[in-house]
C-alpha cells in the first residue's frame, strides 16, 4: 500500500484490501462528500474485524495516494475531514461493478477475519 508522504505502509492480504477499497469508494459514490468520523463509524458496523478503524484508515491513505480519492476540510469546520471520490476513482468503482469482482455479498464472507 502506498501512503500520502511517498513511503510504503503496511501489508494486508488482498482479498480484505479489495474488500475495504471496494467498500470505501461505494461509500463515498453514495454521498457526495461523508466525514472521516462516519467512514470509520459505518465500517465498523460493516466489518467485523479486529483493528477496522486502523485498516479503514490505511486503505484511505493508499486511496489518496493512487488519486482515488481526496480529503478536504470544509471553512467553518476545519476540524472536520471529509472525504470525495474523483473521477478516477469512479471509473475503478465503474469497473469493478462491471467486471463483478468484488461486491458487498463477497464482502459478507470477509468480514469477520
Amino acid at each position: 500500500m502506498l501512503r500520502t508522504d511517498g513511503k510504503t505502509g503496511g501489508e494486508l492480504p488482498v482479498r480484505t484490501y479489495d474488500a475495504i477499497r471496494f467498500f470505501i469508494l461505494e461509500q463515498l459514490q453514495k454521498s457526495e462528500s461523508l466525514s472521516l468520523a462516519d467512514l470509520l463509524d459505518n465500517g465498523s458496523l460493516f466489518f467485523k474485524f479486529p483493528d477496522c478503524a486502523w485498516l479503514l484508515l490505511q486503505v484511505k491513505l493508499d486511496l489518496q495516494a493512487r488519486r482515488l480519492i481526496t480529503a478536504f476540510t470544509l471553512p467553518p469546520r476545519k476540524r472536520v475531514v471529509c472525504l470525495k471520490i474523483t473521477r478516477e476513482g469512479a471509473k475503478l468503482l465503474m469497473r469493478l461493478h462491471q467486471k463483478k469482482n468484488l461486491d458487498y455479498s463477497e464482502c459478507e464472507t470477509i468480514t469477520t477475519l
